[in-house]
């Protein structure tokens, strides 16, 4: 005789599914009356070949398989569930009579994930049925969960595409009219000048627009580097041109030694990595010694590749003690109106990208210097 109840399950309230597979009827209804009564829904069967094709068409949430019946054995059956994609992960319970450590083993080994030798105790049953099912539930929300973070995942990555264009539409006039202003003879040396700084700064923005996708990529390991030896003395006269506006309004002043002396314009310091990355990692550092800096303080840029290559950023502010432990954590920020708590956070993720390691000390009497190391070139 063969018995196979329907399925009802709420999408509010999960029920669980055992499918009870035993050729024996006496043993089947034990086994239902005893689940049922915990609140699962059960299917069953007395055959092995009829378990099989109920699994197929509505996979159950765990099997509790007799070893001893016609036509095709349990061990036989687990095989051919574990063989299929869509019931291979269902948890297989073996119940049977047979209690040789062999029998067992062969149980395990065709893909089971519990023994239960007959006759069996209700409560053993009910406590293995419970803690098969508690690891089943578990393993499937996890596996929602990794759907929902992979649609996360691309939606952010739709918006990021979306962002990317719209934000390229108000840099047109940044970038078009400073050419056509420049076409006026009678501008000043000043005006000029601004007008460059308007231009690279859009060129920047550009630029960063472009590869926002490559940061990204670096959260999550797999950005590629292309390096190639990049002059670390242009790009922080970059960074300090970009803040010369707010370094005059402060009266800062920016002091960078090499190898303890005074650079000179003939002096350069390489390391190895990508001027982009290179650019964010000490634009972002740089804009934080400034707005850590009182009114007429000095930052101090220290370059030293006698060893290892060092850039040291020294600036006369402390890191608030609340946040030093997080110094370096996404959205990490203190006594800042408008700060996003992304600056140290990707100084951190582009130096690592580039083999290089940070850290930082602060203190009432040495200000905070932040240390970025790179291998030696």
């Amino acid at each position: 005789m063969t018995t196979l109840q329907g399925y009802a399950g709420s999408n509010n309230h999960h029920v669980n599914t055992i499918l009870v597979v035993d050729d024996v009827p006496e043993n089947l209804r034990l086994l239902e009356d005893l689940l049922s009564g915990q609140g699962y829904k059960i299917n069953a069967t007395t055959s092995g070949h009829l378990a099989v094709q109920s699994i197929l068409c509505n996979p159950p949430d765990l099997i509790l398989l007799d070893i001893i019946m016609p036509e095709i054995d349990g061990f036989a059956v687990c095989k051919k569930i574990k063989g299929h994609e869509k019931s291979k992960d269902i948890p297989i319970i073996f119940i049977s009579a047979l209690d040789q450590p062999e029998d067992k083993v062969k149980a395990f080994n065709s893909g089971g994930v519990d023994y239960i030798t007959k006759p069996f105790q209700a409560e053993e049953v009910i406590a293995r049925v419970n803690t098969h099912l508690s690891i089943r539930n578990c393993y499937k929300k996890l596996e929602r969960q990794n759907i929902e973070l992979a649609e996360t995942a691309r939606l952010k990555e739709e918006v990021d595409h979306l962002m990317q264009h719209d934000l390229k539409n108000p840099l047109t006039p940044i970038l078009s009219f400073p050419k056509l202003i420049r076409n006026n003879r009678h501008l000043t040396e000043k005006q000029s000048k601004y007008l460059n700084q308007i231009e690279q700064s859009g060129y920047r923005i550009l630029d960063m627009i472009n590869r926002s996708t490559d940061l990204i990529k670096m959260e999550r390991g797999i950005y590629q580097l292309k390096p190639v030896p990049v002059d670390i003395m242009q790009v922080l006269e970059r960074a300090c041109g970009e803040l010369e506006s707010v370094m005059k309004t402060k009266h800062l002043s920016a002091e960078i030694m090499l190898n303890k002396q005074p650079i000179s314009d003939k002096d350069s310091f390489f390391i190895f990595g990508e001027e982009f990355l290179c650019m964010s990692m000490l634009g972002n550092l740089m804009k934080n010694a400034v707005e850590a800096s009182k009114e007429g303080d000095t930052i101090k840029i220290e370059l030293d590749n006698l060893s290892t290559s060092e850039i040291r950023i020294n600036n006369r502010g402390t890191v608030p003690e609340q946040i030093r432990e997080r110094f370096f954590e996404k959205y990490i920020t203190a006594d800042k109106d408008r700060g996003t708590g992304l600056g140290t956070y990707t100084a951190k993720l582009t130096a690592e990208t580039q083999g290089g390691g940070i850290s930082f000390e602060t203190s009432e009497s040495n200000g905070t210097t932040v240390k970025i190391t790179f291998p030696s070139s």
